[in-house]
């Protein structure tokens, strides 16, 4: 039986991975808050470099490395500076999708804030369904172009009803991606 469990927090982040239509429980963390500094690795291997991650329903879906997760720092004209933005990389056996989409082993992928990620599939089910958000340090969560929302936007204003929108419709293709997986 799953008991609850914390957040696993490495540092001060901007971005965060929330888990989706499932309890958090021992291997399930309910939130991933991901460094900005540094690679952060997610797997089943007893490490402290590792954040520990396992699915309680499926043993062994998830490799001992499974993903490694970077911040990145992007400009507009691609040089290193600009907005922090999240790349993910499979270096597992069971693969990982975002918003439906099975990755590449080895190569890199962008991940948008509200993006859907699904960390290995046995006969298209997991218990380990997440969804990527940026947020501002200290502040709100970021708008789905990846831009920090106004703190304190007034309630019924455009910057609010643009949030509330966004916040609507990324939990809502959370909850697709659930009843997908649940229903194969």
């Amino acid at each position: 039986a799953c008991q609850s469990s914390a957040a696993v927090a490495m540092e001060p982040a901007e971005w965060r991975l929330e888990l989706q239509g499932a309890s958090p429980c021992n291997g399930r963390p309910s939130t991933i808050l991901l460094s900005t500094t540094k690679p952060t690795v997610l797997g089943r291997e007893r490490n402290p470099s590792v954040v520990y991650m396992d699915s309680p329903n499926f043993p062994n879906l998830i490799s001992r490395r499974h993903a490694t997760l970077r911040c990145v720092r992007v400009a507009a004209d691609g040089s290193g500076g600009g907005q922090v933005g999240l790349m993910v990389e499979d270096t597992s056996t069971n693969g990982i999708s975002i918003d439906g989409v099975k990755l590449t082993p080895g190569r890199p992928s962008p991940l948008a804030h509200g993006s859907v990620v699904i960390f290995g599939t046995r006969e298209h089910r997991s218990d380990l369904i997440y969804m990527a958000v940026k947020h501002a340090p200290d502040g709100p969560a970021a708008g789905l172009d990846g831009s920090c929302s106004a703190a304190g936007a007034a309630e019924g204003s455009p910057a609010a009803t643009a949030e509330a929108a966004a916040a609507a419709a990324a939990k809502a293709a959370a909850a697709a991606a659930v009843a997908a997986v649940e229903s194969v």
